[in-house]
């Protein structure tokens, strides 16, 4: 009988060993679940806090948390309480004593992103590469319109001499100078209504640019060998052209092709081209001189690189044929963007700019006073609460996940801060 209940005890203890066996693997993946929970909470949180800085217009500060890492380890106790007396030689009881336990130290590494080349890649235009994949994939046009489209000018492609109005001089502009733009501007009304207006009728479009080839000499005044040579000092790679419009074949340097940006009809606003409402969108029409008159701009169809504007009525009307610039903003643009649109919404709830989902329009971008849920996205600065419901807050995620996707694609440009406009092509 005293040699069963050994038997019993010291089966209890190998089977609670074995049950802290199956405990662990569980414990460690709750762990790595945490971590990134942590991470993701971080991550949204900091996105967030620089939005409510740029609402209040300051500074803006990264920090990411770059490495998790930390040990884990299991112990295990165990022993027994044995009473025992003379009977017949047998034990009378024992009782087993078991404890198992896990503990980590979980430890992490976080980086502060203040570094020259990490400042230059943020304050560098999107390029249209990056603006393409994502066009590419799916991403809402109307939603990459909205952010990260500062303005769009329309630059004359000739002269524009308008007659003075009655009470006002006469609107003149050279080829070459903005004579129409449409900023994208939140805090201000008129601006904001005149670009969502736009930007409900027309969006970015994927598009590639293509420069032709550059005639050198004719090919029969290069002889072979100087014609290596005058490639490897050219540095580039050249060309012959057959004849084609010429009469004989030259030496050309190959054009190139780019990716860039354009615009297109949007259709997915209410599933129709907007009729009317896309062919006469107002505009604000702008001489050298300082003097102004409305105006109405149409693009083609398929929204290429040049557009009209009309100014007058009737037999009266003028048109004013010109090119489309579009200047793209950099990540802090995106970012000081979305403080303007905040410091606009938070007291009004209002929706400046919406985005159409099935048949509703969605908010932008949603930020509420006070504080949220344990759901919702929280956030505090210079004592006062702020947050992003997890219900009823539009396309607000949706912006969060871009604005991190573009700022660790942007965290070491090398190249110095420039403000550069896309010109739309044909």
């Amino acid at each position: 009988m005293g040699t069963a209940k050994v038997n019993r005890s010291i089966a209890v203890l190998a089977s609670c060993w074995l049950l802290a066996g199956c405990v662990f693997p569980r414990t460690m993946a709750n762990i790595a679940l945490d971590q990134n929970q942590l991470v993701a909470m971080s991550t949204d949180r900091m996105t967030f806090l620089n939005i409510l800085r740029a609402k209040d217009d300051r500074p803006l500060h990264f920090t990411s948390i770059t490495r998790l890492g930390g040990n884990i380890s299991s112990s295990f106790a165990a022993g027994t309480s044995v009473s025992a007396q003379l009977d017949g030689g047998r034990f009378a009881s024992i009782a087993p004593n078991v404890g198992p336990a896990i503990s980590s130290n979980p430890n992490f590494d976080l980086t502060v992103y203040d570094s020259q080349a990490f400042q230059q890649g943020i304050l560098q235009p999107l390029e249209p590469r990056i603006l393409n994949y994502y066009l590419r994939t799916g991403w809402r046009p109307d939603l990459l319109t909205l952010l990260t489209v500062q303005k769009i000018e329309f630059v004359a492609s000739r002269r524009v001499e308008l007659p003075a109005a009655a009470d006002g001089e006469a609107l003149v502009a050279e080829a070459g100078e903005v004579v129409a733009s449409l900023m994208n501007s939140p805090s201000d009304p008129a601006q904001a209504a005149r670009f969502m207006a736009f930007a409900s009728c027309f969006t970015l479009a994927a598009a590639r640019r293509v420069d032709a080839a550059t005639p050198l000499r004719r090919a029969a005044d290069v002889p072979v060998a100087g014609l290596a040579d005058l490639a490897r000092l050219d540095g580039s790679g050249l060309d012959i052209a057959p004849a084609g419009e010429r009469s004989e074949p030259w030496v050309v340097r190959p054009g190139s092709r780019s990716e860039t940006v354009g615009l297109a009809r949007d259709h997915g606003r209410d599933g129709t081209d907007g009729g009317q409402r896309c062919t006469a969108l107002a505009v604000e029409l702008a001489g050298r001189s300082g003097a102004t008159a409305s105006a109405r701009l149409s693009l083609s169809r398929s929204g290429a690189g040049t557009a009209v504007i009309r100014f007058g009525s009737g037999n009266a009307e003028q048109q004013v044929e010109t090119k489309v610039d579009i200047t793209l903003r950099s990540v802090d643009g995106v970012i000081y963007f979305l403080g303007e649109y905040a410091r606009r919404i938070v007291d009004d709830p209002a929706p400046v700019y919406t985005i159409a989902n099935r048949g509703a329009l969605e908010p932008l971008l949603v930020v509420r006073r006070g504080k949220g849920s344990r759901h919702d996205l929280n956030a505090e600065l210079n004592g006062f609460d702020y947050h992003i419901p997890r219900d009823g807050a539009g396309r607000s995620y949706e912006v969060l996940t871009l604005v991190e996707q573009l700022f660790n694609l942007n965290k070491a440009g090398q190249a110095a801060p420039l403000s550069a406009a896309v010109r739309v092509v044909n």
